[in-house]
């Protein structure tokens, strides 16, 4: 859905949504020790990337469009991962 002015960020965020409430019902998945990472990331980009990126033919992207994407990329790889970011005094120190 775009605006008169050609912006398409409520389906961005709207998919970037969608996304979010996968991976978040998916969490136990995250957390599972008995599931190997190379098989988490073939599940996020099989089970997440589809639907994050349903209609993107149609998009017109801005750099900020393209950081929220990038920035749920890292998220959820960093879900996937168990890395924890903790910022401190301005610091971001990754564990």
């Amino acid at each position: 859905m775009f605006t008169q002015a050609a912006k398409c960020d409520n389906d961005t965020t709207a998919k970037l949504g969608q996304g979010q409430g996968l991976s978040s019902s998916l969490r136990t998945l995250w957390k599972s020790h008995t599931i190997g990472i190379p098989t988490k990331i073939r599940l996020l980009k099989s089970l997440l990337w589809p639907i994050l990126s349903y209609g993107c033919e149609s998009w017109t992207l801005k750099s900020t469009d393209e950081d929220r994407i990038k920035s749920f990329e890292m998220k959820a790889f960093r879900q996937i991962l168990r890395v924890i970011i903790i910022i401190t005094k301005g610091l971001m120190i990754g564990y």
